[in-house]
């Protein structure tokens, strides 16, 4: 499982930080990024609720 996160619509709400430890907000743009290239399982549903609750909806999961 990958995530991506679409910088074009990302406005830096930080909703995906706080549901899962994969990704984070980068001080300097204030947009978020993903930290993790390879999703481990543990985490799909994290990464899943981060994904529906992005109010720009910029994150992607492709499994």
């Amino acid at each position: 499982m990958r995530a991506h996160i679409d910088l074009d619509r990302c406005q830096g709400y930080g909703n995906c930080v706080l549901e899962a430890d994969v990704f984070d907000i980068d001080d300097s743009t204030g947009q978020a990024y993903v930290r993790v290239a390879d999703i481990p399982a543990e985490l799909a549903d994290d990464v899943r609720r981060s994904e529906s609750s992005c109010p720009a909806h910029a994150i992607r999961v492709e499994d």
